[in-house]
């Protein structure tokens, strides 16, 4: 039957027992007569990579094509905005210049909300002179919603519509009007 004072005992007997096997030395070659007591150090190579280990090149990121781009503007000349659908990332981010909408969207209702532009009279100018946009762009309220990579069209009326794009999506939507961004 174990005892109270047995069990430090056995516990010092471990403990010592482990650390006089940290101190044991481990017994080497035995040295003969011939032997040169200079170690001797040997290289070793390593194999080149093969073709086959070396890693692949990172893809080229994704982006809206030039085509796609002219299918995103004749969309909102044409007013067929349900061609846009497949453009949009799952979530679009609406605007509507100086109101409270919108929002975070699906791409259905992103595409119900450019109701608000479709209506406005053309011809549609989607070469915007880039002094301009870069106004538009440091604009206070609203130039955070430019991705650096948009699509921006201004109607006869001065209307405006912005696309938004991250890689080969449509993640923004800003509409109003070109005073607006005298704000």
């Amino acid at each position: 039957m174990r005892t109270a004072r047995t069990l430090p005992v056995v516990a010092i007997a471990v403990l010592l027992g482990g650390l006089l096997t940290a101190c044991d030395p481990t017994p080497g070659p035995t040295p003969t007569g011939d032997a040169d007591p200079t170690p001797t150090v040997t290289a070793t190579t390593t194999p080149e990579p093969t073709e086959s280990a070396t890693a692949a090149p990172d893809p080229e990121p994704a982006t809206l094509s030039a085509s796609d781009r002219a299918n995103v503007r004749d969309a909102v000349s044409s007013g067929n905005t349900a061609a846009l659908e497949g453009y949009f990332a799952p979530t679009v981010s609406v605007i509507i210049m100086s109101s409270e909408c919108c929002g975070d969207m699906t791409p259905i209702h992103a595409i119900e909300a450019l109701d608000y532009v479709t209506g406005a009279p053309g011809p549609w100018n989607w070469s915007i002179p880039p002094a301009t946009l870069t106004q538009w762009h440091a604009n206070y309220y609203y130039g955070s919603l430019f991705t650096g990579d948009d699509i921006t069209g201004v109607a006869a009326d001065g209307t405006v519509v912005s696309f938004g794009i991250v890689g080969d999506r449509i993640t923004t939507v800003l509409m109003g009007w070109d005073g607006g961004f005298d704000l």
